[in-house]
């Protein structure tokens, strides 16, 4: 008895000729969904949201939920990264934004939800040094005649602070007012940087005789103005005082700040100054002036990188990147993604590990693997620790065994170049698939997980898209045009499939006469209008289309072109004999097997 069965269908392996790849295996699966184990179509994409027509063309797309509400926010490039503010309990909601080549913006949750123009990562220190006019001497009996420096920063209302100005020094009596003035804000790009208000800071010498930078007052700027309009102080009881309306504050009598602009009468003792303890902090570097992307640490540090040059920001203030923590390797960086606590860094040349849990104690493995990433956007991360981008040679898996090439025994290199276009790869992941897109249309499935569906095909009208993963859901995101769809919509029909079976080839010629076809009845009686890649092939109203093949060698011939709508058992025509059959199966339903044999009584055996 000679019989054909298919059941447990899988996707194609192109390193292997037609005629020796599994009984299970395709030569073509487009659209197809193997999981299972049946073949079932792709869902459609559903549409999740369309920018309007006003708002600029975006190439990608970032989804946030937020408050039980949705918020959609574009992205220049498909190239650019946004990532979400590494540290615990952010209330502003930051997310860290970078398009390749240019300087990190930070958008709140508020301009998410409100609009707004971001703002950019980053403080600049102020140009300037204060201009300090000492209390003068008295000659009294007891007068402590002290000398002093004071510098001044800029802070964000987000409690960001630049870098000092330069300092001042001057000479006076230490229990008598010092007016400090010139302290302006005055940097490029002013309403990009969100400064709310200054930090004036002064020398206080111990008795050790070390001399530090104490904080004297924090002086409200007044938003867009360039000049001091306001002032804090805390007063030698500890409360604090608020200059609002013009007015002098007194403290037992005392000036202790004034309101002309851009000025600041100082009569803090030193006791109180370090009984305060705020000295100028020491995080204040600014990021450099144009990276090539942008990743959020778990360690609480953001990792960003400029052709070759790693950098990182410190923990917990990722406005403030120390040159210290600076690498450089030896060829340029396409992208980085995360592998547990590491990162993983895919060069032009061999990938490399990126590990330590504080940024001052990054160090970088080299895998000794010449495997150049071809396009950034095809580096996908599979937690909890594997990376996936495509190489001159297939996909390359990095996890904690190392690097290697895992469709190595799914196809040849020629095969992936020509058929698969790895330099145009946008990917994403969709449980435990690797999506991609390679063109207009066109794309393909890989799952690192199951050898058994091999690489599936992908057709869509939805021409070229850039993809992204949504951070609520974890949902894969196709944007074309303006418009954001969720792809492999579980709300929507599926699209219809398309698989082709292996040649089975027999030692001599025979007539497969009988065969039956098992597909989902109850989704084919409400079937709805073909509407996507393969019309031509399946006219609506139609569950299943198979047609079969056959011929001596490999001269195959159509024998049989059967529409179905149901389950349903058959005869192909008789009176034909051949050494080699082939079966391809067009349907918009789930199909489960297909068997066949040369009479319907072996068939009832099968």
């Amino acid at each position: 008895m000679t019989a054909i069965v298919i059941r447990d269908f899988g996707g194609r392996v192109p390193i292997t000729g037609d005629r020796l790849i599994p009984d299970n295996a395709a030569t073509v699966a487009v659209n197809t969904d193997v999981l299972s184990g049946e073949l079932r179509g792709i869902h459609a994409p559903g549409a999740l949201y369309t920018f309007q027509s006003s708002s600029p063309t975006y190439k990608k797309v970032a989804h946030f939920d937020y408050n039980g509400q949705s918020y959609w926010f574009g992205l220049n490039t498909p190239d650019s990264d946004i990532v979400r503010s590494p540290l615990a309990n952010d209330a502003y909601g930051r997310y860290y934004m970078v398009d390749p080549g240019t300087l990190p913006r930070l958008i709140t949750q508020d301009i998410v939800q409100n609009g707004g123009t971001p703002f950019l990562l980053g403080v600049p220190a102020p140009t300037g040094a204060p201009v300090i006019t000492p209390a003068a001497e008295t000659g009294a009996t007891g007068e402590i005649v002290t000398t002093r420096a004071y510098c001044y920063t800029y802070v964000t209302a987000f409690g960001e602070e630049s870098a000092p100005s330069l300092t001042s020094e001057a000479t006076g009596d230490a229990a008598g007012a010092w007016t400090v003035s010139g302290m302006v804000v005055a940097v490029d790009n002013l309403a990009l940087r969100n400064i709310t208000s200054i930090n004036l800071y002064r020398t206080v010498t111990g008795s050790d005789g070390s001399t530090a930078f104490y904080l004297v007052g924090n002086i409200i700027t007044g938003g867009a103005t360039t000049m001091v309009t306001e002032a804090l102080l805390n007063d030698s009881d500890g409360t604090q005082l608020t200059d609002f309306d013009g007015v002098s504050l007194q403290d037992n009598g005392q000036i202790v700040s004034t309101t002309t602009p851009g000025t600041y009468t100082d009569i803090a003792s030193d006791t109180l100054l370090t009984n305060n303890d705020i000295a100028l902090p020491s995080t204040y570097w600014l990021p450099p002036l144009a990276m090539d992307g942008l990743i959020s640490n778990p360690g609480g540090f953001l990792i960003g990188w400029s052709g070759r040059n790693i950098y990182a920001s410190a923990v917990g203030f990722p406005h403030a990147w120390p040159y210290s923590y600076a690498l450089a390797l030896e060829s340029n960086i396409i992208g980085m993604a995360l592998s547990g606590t590491n990162v993983i860094v895919m060069t032009e040349t061999t990938p490399r590990q990126l590990s330590g849990t504080t940024p001052d104690s990054l160090a970088i493995y080299d895998y000794g693997m010449n495997e150049p990433c071809q396009s950034k956007g095809s580096i996908v991360a599979f937690p909890p620790a594997a990376v996936l981008y495509a190489s001159q040679n297939g996909l390359v898996t990095v996890d904690w065994i190392g690097a290697h090439i895992s469709t190595s025994q799914l196809m040849e290199r020629d095969v992936w170049i020509t058929e698969y276009n790895p330099t145009q790869i946008q990917a994403v992941r969709q449980g435990t698939k690797y999506v991609a897109f390679n063109g207009a249309g066109t794309g393909f499935i890989f799952d690192n997980q199951s050898p058994r569906i091999g690489f599936i095909d992908t057709a869509t009208a939805l021409g070229a898209p850039n993809v992204s993963v949504d951070y609520g859901s974890g949902d894969a995101i196709v944007f074309v045009g303006n418009t954001a769809y969720r792809w492999n919509d579980v709300t929507q029909p599926q699209t219809p499939w398309r698989w082709m079976s292996k040649q089975f080839q027999f030692p001599s010629p025979l007539n497969i006469g009988a065969w039956r076809v098992e597909i989902d009845d109850t989704a084919a009686a409400a079937l709805p209008p073909v509407n996507a890649i393969e019309d031509s092939l399946l006219p609506d109203g139609v569950a299943l289309r198979m047609r079969a093949y056959a011929g001596m060698g490999s001269a195959l011939t159509l024998i049989a072109d059967i529409s179905l709508n149901v389950t349903t058992t058959g005869r192909f025509p008789s009176g034909f004999k051949a050494d080699t059959w082939q079966f391809e199966f067009i349907g918009q339903v789930s199909m489960r097997s297909f068997k066949s044999a040369e009479t319907s009584r072996e068939l009832d055996k099968v």
